[in-house]
């Protein structure tokens, strides 16, 4: 997800390059070259691991690879795999990919476990279709996970459902990457102190107002600094000119996450797994006191740690279905919070003060006798009542 100026780099992360991890299977062939598709032939596997592993390695370096049936490019304006179901195929030119490394990671005829580091524009079930073709078994890809996009990794990557819980922790902008972290990939040049202005104003510069131009060769990507420091922008090296290629020019400093003042709202917090009897009740005083007061009913329902996949689903109701049912019973917005561990660390006060109040503008709040919420359960409808006067909100408990 980028954010602010990065979003204008979208383009160029895209095209970085890319590192999966596949399951090749020899000794089948479907149309779609994975193992989603009709299978259209089997072939007795007769090669040894090391033929194998010697053919794979074989399609390192600059390769053409056909582009496949099911696939979203257009040919003539219309997708692929728009004619591919409808039982048509046409000829599709070849394109020239980069297949940088191959690392087997196993081999157990007839799977082949790799890592693949590739161009962008490469189809892995086809370089897996490839790969069989050549062996003379046929081939198709079983699994594919990509580890890597752009220098950015799975393992660095975070659940969404832990980002929403972020923002309630407050935690949200330590998860955000300053921008200069995405631009050390190309070098660092500086402008002459009489080249700031025009650099500023995104103006082609000669190669003798930029410093450190000796080693540019012609097309080269660079990261433009002003002489002071300042970073300008994206540039391009052609001739004896550096053009713009995007421009980042850093303002005034400000928060990787706005956030703005939330409006009046009751509030209630809990699972709401079930919306039985007693939630209904919660709902008509929250309806009740919106309409009355002005205010926005919020439900905030606690969900599953999306990091403990392993974990049964005990949840009897989804996302939708719980916003679904809310709206029938008045309340205009459900906001959900992974139990994430940072939000199951929260004090109760952090989290009466930070979430319900900062985050959800709290002024009222509706709960029953049991409610509980905070570390160890330590915020309850006790709690709520001690602490309603001193920070300005009132509190309605529905009794069973």
């Amino acid at each position: 997800v980028l954010l602010g100026k990065a979003t204008k780099l979208a383009d160029l992360l895209s095209g970085g390059s890319k590192v999966y991890r596949t399951v090749l299977y020899l000794g089948a062939e479907t149309d779609t070259q994975d193992a989603c598709g009709r299978v259209l032939a089997h072939h007795l596997v007769t090669c040894t691991p090391e033929e194998a592993a010697a053919c794979i390695l074989g399609f390192q370096g600059r390769v053409r690879q056909i582009t496949p049936m099911y696939s979203a490019r257009k040919v003539d304006g219309r997708k692929l795999v728009d004619l591919a179901r409808t039982g048509a195929e046409i000829e599709r030119p070849a394109s020239e990919i980069t297949i940088e490394s191959i690392e087997i990671l196993d081999i157990r005829l007839p799977r082949v476990t790799m890592r693949v580091r590739c161009s962008k524009g490469t189809y892995i079930r086809t370089l897996c279709h490839d790969i069989g073709q050549r062996l003379g078994c046929g081939g198709l890809m079983e699994a594919l996970v990509r580890e890597e996009s752009s220098g950015f990794s799975l393992c660095e990557a975070l659940p969404l459902g832990v980002v929403e819980a972020m923002r309630f922790t407050g935690d949200l902008e330590r998860a955000v990457r300053p921008l200069e972290s995405l631009l050390k990939a190309w070098p660092q040049r500086f402008v002459s102190s009489g080249a700031d202005r025009a650099a500023l104003n995104g103006n082609t510069l000669s190669a003798c107002l930029v410093d450190g131009t000796a080693f540019d060769e012609e097309g080269s990507r660079v990261r433009l600094l002003s002489s002071s420091g300042k970073l300008v922008g994206l540039y391009i090296r052609s001739g004896g000119l550096y053009r713009p290629e995007v421009m980042l020019l850093s303002g005034e400093p400000s928060p990787a996450v706005s956030v703005r003042e939330p409006a009046p709202s009751v509030v209630s917090i809990g699972k709401f797994d079930g919306m039985h009897v007693g939630h209904q009740k919660i709902f008509e005083e929250m309806d009740r006191q919106a309409a009355l007061l002005h205010r926005k009913a919020i439900l905030f329902a606690f969900s599953d740690n999306p990091k403990v996949s392993a974990s049964p689903k005990t949840m009897l109701l989804s996302s939708s279905e719980k916003k679904y049912l809310a709206g029938r019973f008045g309340i205009g917005k459900l906001t959900e919070c992974p139990f994430t561990d940072a939000i199951r660390r929260m004090s109760a006060e952090d989290f009466l003060q930070k979430v319900l109040i900062g985050q959800l503008g709290m002024r009222s709040i509706v709960v029953g006798p049991d409610c509980s919420f905070g570390y160890n359960r330590s915020g309850n409808a006790q709690f709520l009542r001690e602490r309603a006067e001193e920070l300005g909100f009132q509190l309605k408990v529905i009794p069973k």
